[in-house]
């Protein structure tokens, strides 16, 4: 009954701290939620003051800003929230010094316990200060590839093309590579019979990327002029030709289905064959 009795006490105390001390209860939630919205209204602005006249530089420091930020903004919702947990304990009357020498001493046990989770973190930190990649870009690490939709310091978030979603820690990225970093290049390798004149199809591609140049809708998404360095290889079946040239970030892949879709509409019409593997087969009678 004792028990019982101090357990009642005890709630009845709590519940006299927490309306005699509910003004300032109320304040540090205030004051809390305001740290909360003004971080993420000065990240936000962070990312709209960078200036560049150059567009590309301008949208890779703004892609890196907006990765900062997101960081930031989280690791401060993380501080304020245990700040302002551990004042309205105190404003309650309950002493947090045994909580915080609990949290040390589970904190120090997780860290011996927990020593892939510091990998990941310490990996995330060098990740997002070297700038390797940002929310945005089209990367790969290992076999998988895709759009980064969200990084921290623990874990990178990727969408593949098909729309599946990757969760991958820092701590096991070994290499990444970028497919969009600064620029991209637009790569398609044309394919033609031996029959066909090498030096007539190079002339047809010529004219094809000097149409898609002038074009007003992929204009602007090149940054240089076409390449067409010649014969790449003499395949089983085909002369295969290299064609390329530099783009906007992310928008070879739109340059590339252009490409092959002028391509063949043209070399139809000029009659260049475009080969495909076929198989004959001979039957023989027995006599």
């Amino acid at each position: 009954m004792d028990q019982f009795f101090n357990y009642k006490e005890l709630l009845n105390g709590f519940i006299k701290s927490f309306i005699t001390q509910a003004p300032k209860i109320f304040l540090i939630a205030v004051l809390s939620f305001a740290a909360v919205h003004f971080s993420k209204l000065f990240t936000s602005r962070m990312e709209k003051a960078i200036k560049e006249d150059d567009e590309l530089i301008l949208a890779e420091r703004r892609q890196r800003a907006r990765t900062v930020g997101g960081i930031m903004h989280n690791t401060i919702k993380i501080v304020v929230a245990a700040a302002a947990g551990m004042m309205i304990l105190q404003e309650l009357g309950i002493k947090i010094a045994p909580i915080l020498a609990s949290v040390g001493f589970i904190g120090l046990a997780f860290g011996f316990g927990a020593q892939s989770l510091v990998k990941d973190i310490v990996t995330g930190f060098f990740l997002i200060v070297e700038g390797q990649y940002s929310v945005g870009d089209v990367i790969k690490i290992g076999d998988t590839g895709g759009l980064v939709e969200g990084i921290n310091l623990r874990v990178t978030t990727l969408r593949d093309v098909q729309g599946v979603v990757h969760y991958i820690p820092n701590g096991q990225i070994n290499m990444v590579s970028n497919m969009t970093k600064g620029w991209s290049r637009a790569l398609v390798h044309v394919g033609v019979a031996y029959k066909e004149n090498v030096d007539r199809v190079m002339e047809t591609i010529r004219q094809v990327c000097d149409e898609i140049k002038a074009d007003e809708k992929f204009a602007p998404l090149l940054l240089e002029d076409f390449e067409i360095p010649g014969v790449e290889s003499l395949d089983d079946s085909a002369v295969t030709i290299r064609v390329m040239v530099k783009t906007a970030p992310l928008k070879q892949w739109d340059v590339m289905r252009e490409m092959r879709r002028r391509f063949k509409n043209r070399f139809d019409e000029a009659g260049i064959e475009i080969p495909f593997p076929q198989r004959a087969v001979w039957l023989r009678k027995e006599e």
